[in-house]
């Protein structure tokens, strides 16, 4: 049997975005039975801080409760442990490029949404409801996301 699909979310301090996406990821794929391990980090390397109210009333709005995630910026390890990473801007996948060269191949955006740009804004310091809207569009680009994950597990499953 294969091991679940890692998939790593990144954003700039892992307050706001990288959790949400996170939490959604892990919810979404259990109640669709994907095999994944989720983890997220942040470029500034902000340790130890818990997301923004507005991060957790959005989250909570929905039955997901992110009060116990904390902040940790991207090491090597994360990199090396990652199948995907998934960012939310062009500038997270050149940072990353930039400070893991050899570890950078699964780096891609976490969009695209149909006709909407394929980044997502960073909502902190924001109005509740662009954090609402921030969440809303992470929530779509997971649904995507583990679509195509499910996909490469039937289709790795297929060849054997």
């Amino acid at each position: 049997m294969s091991r679940p699909a890692r998939l790593l979310f990144v954003c700039s301090g892992n307050l706001c975005r990288s959790p949400m996406a996170l939490y959604l990821a892990r919810e979404r794929a259990e109640l669709r039975d994907i095999a994944v391990e989720v983890d997220s980090a942040g470029t500034l390397g902000i340790e130890g801080r818990e997301p923004p109210d507005n991060t957790q009333a959005v989250m909570r709005e929905i039955g997901i409760p992110v009060s116990d995630h904390r902040s940790k910026g991207i090491t090597l390890e994360h990199m090396q442990w990652a199948d995907r990473v998934l960012v939310m801007t062009y500038e997270h996948a050149a940072t990353l490029r930039e400070r893991f060269p050899e570890n950078s191949e699964h780096v891609e955006l976490l969009g695209p949404f149909g006709r909407q740009a394929p980044e997502i804004d960073d909502p902190v310091g924001r109005w509740r409801r662009f954090h609402r809207k921030v969440r809303d569009q992470i929530a779509k680009a997971v649904d995507g996301l583990l679509a195509r994950v499910e996909r490469d597990a039937q289709e790795a499953r297929a060849q054997r």
